[in-house]
Order: C-alpha cells, then sequence, then structure tokens
C-alpha cells in the first residue's frame, strides 16, 4: 500500500489534476461501504428495469453479480480516496491544493471563455424553451425558442454583470 501513496500523487501531479476535493468527494471517500452498497444497488435496478424482469426472479439473479461487482469496485475507489486524501492531508499538499483554487476562483474568465459560455446558456434554454413552450402557451417553433432562449441569457449575463460590479468601481 505504500506504493499506491506514492504512486497516486505522481499520477495526479502527471495529469495535471490540484483541485482539492469536494465536499462530496470527502463524504463518499469517508463512507466507502455505504457508497459502494448505494452504487452497486442502484444499477443492479437500474439493469433489472432496463431487462423489464421486475416480475422474473431469473433476471434479478442474472444480473446481481453485475451490481455486486460494480460495488466492490466503487468500495476499491473510496478506499484509494481516502487514502489519498488523507496523504494529502499530511503532507501539507491539500492546503496548497486549496490556496490554488482560491486564485482560479479570482481569476476573471477570458473573452472568448465569457463568450462560448453564454453561447452555451443560450442553447440549453432555447432548448428548454422548447421542450417547455407547450405548457406555457408558446408556439413550439425553434424561432421562438430561440429568441426566449435569447431574451433568458442576456437577462441572466446582465444580472451577473451587474452584480459582480461593486459601487464606486469605475468601467
Amino acid at each position: 500500500m505504500r506504493r499506491w501513496e506514492r504512486a497516486l500523487p505522481a499520477v495526479e501531479r502527471r495529469l495535471g489534476t490540484g483541485e482539492p476535493p469536494t465536499r462530496l468527494e470527502v463524504a463518499v471517500a469517508r463512507h466507502p461501504v455505504r457508497t459502494g452498497a448505494v452504487c452497486g444497488g442502484v444499477l443492479w435496478v437500474a439493469i433489472v428495469w432496463a431487462l423489464s424482469g421486475f416480475g422474473d426472479a431469473g433476471v434479478w439473479l442474472q444480473t446481481g453479480p453485475v451490481g455486486a461487482g460494480v460495488g466492490f469496485l466503487t468500495w476499491g475507489a473510496c478506499r484509494l480516496a481516502r487514502r489519498q486524501q488523507t496523504c494529502d492531508e499530511r503532507t501539507g499538499r491539500a492546503e496548497e491544493a486549496r490556496r490554488v483554487a482560491a486564485r482560479k476562483r479570482e481569476a476573471p474568465l477570458s473573452p472568448g471563455v465569457a463568450v462560448l459560455l453564454s453561447l452555451g446558456w443560450w442553447v440549453v434554454s432555447s432548448a428548454v424553451f422548447w421542450v417547455v413552450g407547450p405548457l406555457l402557451d408558446i408556439p413550439r417553433t425553434l424561432p421562438w425558442a430561440a429568441t426566449y432562449g435569447a431574451l433568458l441569457t442576456t437577462v441572466s449575463v446582465t444580472g451577473a454583470w451587474l452584480r459582480r460590479r461593486r459601487p464606486g468601481d469605475s468601467g
């Protein structure tokens, strides 16, 4: 196991990840048995549902090993994540990753990334309006959905811009 403790940070540095674990990742690593059981059970029921075998005991028995295998793999991955987080805390890499992540959050987005994010929001909101349009008595056509999506995106981007500006700032 000591070799894993040396190998995982090397792989992490090589892949370029340096973000601190999220609250969900910490919680999952703290409870590997529960996480494995839930993941395996959910996958098991999803496979049974996909095969439409809720009434057939044979399908339940045939797909059981798949769910158990996924559960054991998830358990192992969670145990490795827990060891990695413990090693990071012990060596001080976790605090360094938190500082680097805080600096990245403070840095403004480049104009190209901001435009791409706005276009992405426009596409998603247009799709939502296209799907939900008939429920709101909006004609289900792409021009209407795109127009409402553009309006929603414009309001969202403007609101974020106004919230970001502070009193006394110029520009």
